[in-house]
């Protein structure tokens, strides 16, 4: 019975939650907003009787410090957490300022970061190379209780455990906390981390030019042009031309400093919901070559994906989801 005083119930989860309230108290004499209290009630019932929920917290009610007292709670129930932030920097900010907290308890905590550099590298969608997820991530953060980090980090890592013998990741799928849900797992929803390799394709650059010159003339114009620069290419498929063009129509309909900016002399997807810089990232079907040629800058090896996975797949992997959101009603 949720309402009874078993272990899990609501009765038992006010004591719990009003023991650890006492004891911040008494240490760093800070009292919770009765609003955070039910906040971490509702959520923590949920996650443990069912799959989570999501719940609107507005502007100054705290909601950091709602997610690490629904942690503490959690871990004395021996569930392990993973806390999603929007981007690495906010993670390690909320796992600092909190860490006082978890240590009062005894609760280790800590951020999965890349270690090779994250100012803006895995805040959103990525086309990472191949290598070992070990020489790329703090993977020994996974052995704390509660592990903050970005989505796109944790999928990588899974990503990369799929060609491993031995999992990288040493600790279940257990409860995922997803701050400013809303915009995680609907405005970004169809963003997906995706391993690749660059696959070089000879004179393909030069196609893609001569494509993008002649966009406004016909496919067979193209065809006769394309056949009289590479004799020795081999045949030239219609429906190929007929992609590139639709790129390079593509490619001028986007706007410098809307869809993309040129950053080190690279073109870099903005992400329209959020504004983020999508380093990394490269439209498929030529359009990022497009526009590259279109900026007149270096135009890139083709991509070849061998894994992906979106965020609603990776999310789905964990037996507990709840989230927290200011936005909810607008």
């Amino acid at each position: 019975n949720r309402s009874s005083g078993s272990s899990g119930s609501i009765g038992d989860l006010s004591r719990k939650l009003t023991e650890i309230y006492q004891k911040i108290k008494k240490n760093y004499n800070m009292v919770p907003y009765p609003v955070q209290c039910l906040t971490v009630l509702r959520l923590a019932d949920e996650i443990l009787h069912s799959k989570g929920s999501i719940s609107e917290v507005k502007t100054g009610e705290g909601k950091t410090f709602i997610i690490s007292a629904l942690a503490i709670l959690l871990s004395q129930y021996g569930k392990k957490l993973d806390v999603v932030t929007s981007t690495t920097e906010l993670a390690k900010r909320d796992q600092q300022e909190q860490e006082k907290y978890y240590n009062l308890f005894g609760i280790t905590s800590g951020v999965l970061y890349n270690k090779q550099g994250d100012k803006d590298f895995f805040d959103t969608q990525l086309v990472e190379k191949e290598t070992d997820a070990s020489q790329h991530f703090n993977v020994e953060v996974f052995n704390c209780q509660v592990v903050y980090s970005t989505n796109a980090n944790l999928e990588f890592v899974y990503l990369h455990s799929l060609f491993k013998k031995n999992p990288i990741r040493n600790r279940p799928y257990d409860v995922v906390i997803v701050d400013e849900v809303d915009n995680m797992l609907m405005d970004q929803s169809s963003s997906p981390s995706i391993l690749a390799e660059p696959y070089p394709t000879m004179y393909l650059k030069d196609v893609l030019k001569i494509v993008y010159i002649m966009q406004n003339y016909s496919d067979s114009d193209i065809l006769d042009v394309l056949k009289g620069y590479f004799p020795k290419v081999g045949n030239f498929d219609l429906e190929m031309i007929r992609k590139m063009k639709r790129a390079a129509q593509t490619a001028n309909k986007y706007t410098l400093g809307k869809e993309y900016i040129i950053k080190d002399g690279q073109v870099v997807i903005m992400d329209q919901f959020t504004g983020h810089k999508r380093v990394g990232s490269r439209w498929n079907n030529y359009i990022h070559e497009m526009v590259e040629i279109k900026e007149n800058v270096s135009v890139r090896s083709a991509q070849v994906a061998y894994a992906a996975i979106s965020q609603h797949m990776f999310f789905n992997q964990y037996d507990h989801i709840s989230g927290l959101t200011g936005t909810m009603g607008t």
